[in-house]
């Protein structure tokens, strides 16, 4: 947005980089490998009963998929939902 009233205008050149290292999700450990976020998911599904982190950009369809059917043997449920969204997975165990 255009309107300097924002607070978080003071902190964008906090997020510049050329790289991922300053990504808000890199910056604030929420940040995961494909390989490695279905464990991450499960932990902080149990922590919190929802889960938003983010991984490769590249995530499609069937690799959702493959990371949603692994949280829920992690968490022994069938009862999950969830989306993803340029590689940025939320999860819930309760749908809310």
């Amino acid at each position: 947005m255009e309107d300097r009233k924002f607070m978080m205008d003071a902190f964008l050149a906090n997020f510049r980089s050329t790289d991922n290292s300053n990504e808000y999700f890199s910056i604030t450990g929420r940040y995961f490998g494909v390989e490695t976020i279905a464990a991450a998911l499960a932990r902080e599904i149990q922590e919190n009963g929802s889960a938003t982190l983010r991984t490769d950009y590249m995530l499609d369809d069937m690799m959702f998929n493959e990371i949603a059917m692994e949280v829920m043997q992690i968490l022994d449920t069938t009862d999950l939902y969830g989306f993803h969204w340029l590689g940025v997975v939320w999860m819930s165990d309760s749908g809310v």
